[in-house]
């Protein structure tokens, strides 16, 4: 075989060759993020009353749930991606508390019943029930959260 040979040889092989698609580098776009705050203020419920703090049908995290009630009779659930995580009394967090960092209960100065919730994060869907087990009244409750877009 002829250099010549060879050299054409060579350029039928890369003209047959296919080329390679570059394609460009396409940004992908950032999830939506919406933060979301819930309040209640001096609702009074009765026994066996319930109110949801928060409830979240999307992927997200609970910053801060605060609930102030004039009464500690009353219990808790929360609920994420369908499992109840808490399912707890007042005075059930109130005797853990020193234990916790995220969720505590404690009786304020002024006389009041205070139970707090913090970071808590989500696949699919999340809720805070507030249960009353005898008359109270929801001072103030107060939850911060953001959700995240599919």
């Amino acid at each position: 075989m002829k250099l010549l040979d060879l050299a054409m040889l060579i350029a039928a092989v890369e003209e047959a060759r296919p080329l390679a698609v570059v394609a460009e580098a396409v940004p992908a776009e950032a999830p939506w993020k919406k933060t979301e705050i819930r309040k209640i203020d001096n609702l009074k419920l009765q026994r066996g009353a319930s109110r949801y703090i928060y409830s979240s049908g999307r992927r997200g995290t609970l910053y801060e749930a605060v609930i102030i009630t004039d009464s500690p009779s009353f219990k808790i659930i929360l609920n994420v991606d369908g499992i109840p995580m808490l399912d707890a009394s007042w005075n059930e967090i109130n005797s853990i508390t020193q234990e916790l960092v995220d969720v505590t209960a404690f009786q304020r100065m002024t006389g009041d019943y205070a139970l707090r919730i913090a970071n808590v994060s989500w696949i699919k869907s999340s809720h805070l029930l507030l249960v009353a087990t005898d008359a109270i009244t929801i001072n103030k409750a107060i939850a911060k959260y953001e959700e995240v877009a599919p």
